[in-house]
């Protein structure tokens, strides 16, 4: 995950995930609210984006951020392994489903 305006990232499951537990435990959430999604997928690579407006307190401030989210994804597959769960199962592999 990289931070806004590139000034730092992070790397791992854990830190991604750290960062969520510390916000969740340490802040309260006043107001919160999405918009403009979007989400568009192109052979195996999804993009969401969305507009959101946050109003949280920590025990020494409230803040407010009007910010928007980019997430990209994209899956790797083991090409061979798919072909023989298609084999095998006399079927469509499993992660084809979410890669149409």
């Amino acid at each position: 995950m990289v931070f806004p305006g590139f000034t730092g990232s992070l790397a791992g499951r854990d830190a991604f995930l750290g960062g969520f537990t510390e916000f969740c435990t340490n802040a309260r959430i006043i107001e919160y609210e999405e918009s403009d999604e979007q989400i568009h997928v192109v052979d195996r690579v999804a993009s969401v984006s969305f507009r959101f407006t946050i109003v949280y307190e920590r025990a020494t401030y409230r803040e407010r951020s009007d910010d928007q989210w980019i997430a990209v994804w994209r899956t790797m597959v083991d090409l061979k392994e798919e072909r023989q769960t298609k084999v095998l199962s006399g079927r469509q592999g499993p992660l084809n489903y979410f890669l149409r």
